[in-house]
């Protein structure tokens, strides 16, 4: 599957001034990428993938490449403007504008000119709404933990962790204080880089805080919490993000692996089965722990041996715990917790 995607930026002088761009110029939304990323919903595709602001003169003659900026392109399913798309616009732009560049921002929004094509078939060109975002710095964290995949993480690396989550817990206290929910935070959607500038990615699950209807949308199996999941509890609240924030640090201490109490207990990275129904059973099965302690969890947990007896897995496992009333009740509360458990680690101490 591949994505072709040509069309004129419709940029308001703003727009260009928020992205860096030249005033008085046409640029041209472009895109090519055989492996692109498709994310499925409710069985349409929507189509996300690396692109390119390019100033329109550009082709015609010599141009700077400063011009040209690298942006993330989504792509709307359909020919009309998909809700999902355009809720998550909308959040970007009335209530993140702000937060940038620890959260994206919104810089082109229009419609553009998609030709998909794939393998033995005749492409396809169709009509499509689309929003762009630069592409913000860094590497994801589910990348950075890669080379942990066959080795337990040093006390080096557990201590750069705890400062990224430590940072990052500051982006999402301040993502709650605009009243947004993330509701899709998981490591493939934290960047960090080597001065460890960190952003927060995808408000494509997100919903407004205490919002009177729950998004029937989830976030990824693995990471979003089981009480809200079930529909135990049926609210829009920071316990979401406290609860996926908790799961991502604990994937990484196991060497990206989601967190199980049992062997039995289902993988909800793997099998046959739609989203949905992995959320579903994975999170049916954590809720069987529900009544632990913290203790309890622990010790039953798949984290390394090593890391069990710490005051770090404890905190996590208060965070990731299956029942919200158990979790903190804010991001600046996980992050002065992290700042504490910090010296078991490094004799650095955390500012902020």
């Amino acid at each position: 599957m591949g994505f072709w995607v040509n069309g004129r930026a419709s940029l308001t002088p703003q727009a260009v001034a928020n992205a860096g761009l030249r005033p008085n110029v046409n640029y041209i939304v472009i895109g090519k990428k055989q492996d692109s990323n498709i994310v499925i919903n409710r069985g349409i595709e929507m189509g996300v993938f690396t692109g390119y602001l390019v100033p329109e003169a550009a082709f015609t003659a010599p141009v700077n490449r400063s011009g040209i900026k690298e942006i993330i392109v989504k792509i709307s399913p359909t020919e009309r403007f998909d809700p999902w798309l355009q809720y998550e616009a909308n959040i970007m732009i009335h209530y993140l504008r702000d937060l940038y560049p620890f959260v994206p921002k919104v810089i082109a929004r229009g419609v553009v000119s998609v030709t998909t094509s794939a393998s033995g078939q005749p492409d396809v060109n169709r009509r499509a709404p689309y929003f762009a975002m630069p592409k913000l710095p860094g590497e994801r964290l589910c990348d950075l933990a890669e080379k942990w995949v066959k080795r337990i993480p040093t006390r080096e690396e557990v201590a750069s962790l705890i400062k990224i989550f430590y940072e990052e817990c500051l982006i999402m206290a301040k993502v709650h204080d605009v009243n947004i929910i993330h509701r899709d935070l998981k490591p493939a959607n934290m960047l960090s880089d080597q001065y460890h500038s960190p952003a927060i990615l995808d408000f494509g699950s997100a919903n407004i805080r205490n919002a009177k209807i729950p998004r029937r949308i989830y976030g990824t199996a693995g990471f979003f919490a089981p009480d809200h999941a079930l529909g135990i509890v049926n609210s829009e609240d920071p316990s979401i993000d406290i609860y996926g924030m908790g799961a991502s640090f604990l994937s990484l201490l196991s060497s990206n692996r989601p967190l199980r109490y049992h062997p039995s207990m289902p993988n909800p990275w793997e099998g046959n089965e739609t989203p949905e129904q992995k959320q579903r059973e994975y999170c049916q099965a954590l809720w069987q722990y529900s009544n632990k302690t913290v203790e309890e969890l622990i010790k039953l947990s798949n984290i390394p041996e090593v890391f069990k007896s710490t005051g770090l897995a404890r905190l996590l496992f208060t965070i990731a715990h299956p029942r919200s009333e158990m979790r903190p009740k804010g991001m600046l509360e996980v992050a002065g917790e992290l700042k504490r458990v910090n010296s078991e680690f490094t004799v650095h101490e955390l500012v902020g």
